[in-house]
């Protein structure tokens, strides 16, 4: 999972973890309300380490990302991957739904998405007509 994610706001590190390449994603009003929210969950106690909203924030770039191993899946099974993948269910934690909370941030994850492919295409079409 070596890709150049120098421009990706999330990526998957050798350990299976998502890593936030961009800190000022943590600031954007649909990522935050997810770590926001995070009290803590099983492993994490107090949530000083915010682990299930970076689980939460895993399954968003599962289920989106193109770069994601399940992004050839349909949307349903991608959904039922990412959440056995991110270990948000299981028997002993609670029953865990995807909210309006994580809606909210994949449509944004999405937006996110679609704007770094009309920036790359920007790009291209500049040095094309070397317009800069």
């Amino acid at each position: 999972m070596n890709r150049d994610n120098s421009n990706s706001i999330f990526s998957i590190n050798e350990r299976g973890l998502l890593e936030i390449n961009k800190p000022e994603a943590r600031e954007v009003p649909e990522y935050k309300a997810l770590i926001a929210r995070d009290k803590g969950s099983e492993g994490d106690a107090d949530g000083k380490k915010k682990l299930k909203a970076f689980l939460e924030l895993l399954y968003i770039y599962l289920i989106l990302d193109p770069r994601s191993m399940y992004y050839n899946f349909s949307i349903q099974e991608r959904r039922e991957k990412a959440v056995k993948h991110c270990g948000l269910k299981s028997g002993t934690k609670a029953e865990w739904k995807e909210d309006d909370l994580i809606r909210q941030a994949m449509i944004r994850y999405e937006m996110d998405l679609l704007l770094k492919k009309i920036y790359i295409i920007l790009l291209k079409v500049f040095m094309i007509f070397k317009i800069v």
